[in-house]
């Protein structure tokens, strides 16, 4: 299938996954030649399970969800965010509209979330995260203004 990695989903201790569990699923990955992609609330829980520069943690909706600013940013973890990107692992983003997004909500959205986290790759979603309203965001979209 040509398949490169795959996402952990869910896997933290805040989804009540323990460490062990996820360094096991990632060691399982690599034995296999595939890249991860961890996705757990803080990027803190992503440290010190077994990840390599090439594998990633999703900043799942940190700046924009369900088409809202995320006024309170005292929850967001931007030290852990830093130690990630210290150990060459590498950010992903998310960004979800309230309904299917539109370009202007993308180009804005998108750039202001790569902005804010300084990630390699963003992906915006509508509210039921299907093949309908989720895609990748063209890097030109990023850098034009809305």
């Amino acid at each position: 299938m040509g398949v490169k990695g795959g996402l952990l989903d869910c896997a933290g201790p805040d989804y009540g996954v323990r460490r062990a569990r996820v360094a096991l699923a990632v060691s399982q990955a690599h034995r296999l030649g595939l890249h991860v992609l961890v996705n757990s609330l803080y990027p803190r829980a992503a440290l010190g399970v077994g990840l390599w520069p090439g594998d990633a943690w999703l900043a799942e909706n940190w700046i924009v969800t369900t088409g809202r600013p995320n006024r309170d940013q005292s929850g967001v973890d931007w030290h852990g965010l830093s130690l990630l990107k210290r150990y060459g692992i590498a950010v992903w983003m998310t960004a979800t509209a309230s309904s299917p997004p539109m370009r202007r909500w993308v180009i804005y959205w998108a750039s202001q979330t790569a902005h804010r986290i300084g990630g390699s790759h963003i992906a915006v979603a509508g509210p039921r995260y299907s093949s309908h309203t989720n895609f990748a965001v063209p890097e030109a979209w990023l850098k034009a203004s809305p």
